[in-house]
């Protein structure tokens, strides 16, 4: 992701309360440029790999509104 100029922020985060908690926190740039990302091979075996963690997972859809570092 550090490449990726659309994506202005990942991060994964874990629980201090639920050691098997992940949280990833992103934002792109827009819809669709987050859709191109996961056309990227990299990207893709990256989700592969995780994907035993995220079965099940459901996503949040936020909308940002400003705050330091937009």
């Amino acid at each position: 992701m550090k490449s990726n100029n659309d994506c202005y922020l990942y991060i994964v985060n874990v629980s201090d309360d639920d050691p098997n908690a992940v949280y990833v926190t992103e934002l792109w740039k827009d819809a669709d440029a987050h859709a191109a990302s996961l056309k990227n091979e990299e990207v893709l075996a990256s989700i592969q790999r995780g994907r035993p963690l995220i079965i099940g997972a459901e996503p949040i859809k936020l909308r940002a509104l400003g705050g330091k570092g937009l």
